[in-house]
């Protein structure tokens, strides 16, 4: 949690999930839902996985440069 924290940030695909990445169920139900509008928490919400088992696999993505943080962009 403290890794990938605040969980308020928008995670994004840099890449395309691998056949190998999309075997692992878990995997493929969190990554279905990294589409650069939902937060990480929002994404923990959603999953209906346990909350450590949603972050490992999100921060499993980080590690592997399978999932970005692009800047805030702030409007005026």
């Amino acid at each position: 949690r403290d890794r990938l924290a605040p969980l308020a940030r928008v995670p994004s695909l840099a890449q395309s999930l691998s056949a190998h990445t999309l075997q692992d169920p878990m995997a493929a139900c969190v990554g279905r839902f990294v589409d650069g509008i939902l937060s990480l928490a929002t994404i923990v919400e959603v999953t209906g996985l346990p909350e450590l088992d949603t972050l490992r696999v999100l921060d499993h993505f980080v590690g592997q440069r399978i999932v970005i943080f692009r800047p805030r962009v702030v409007r005026r």
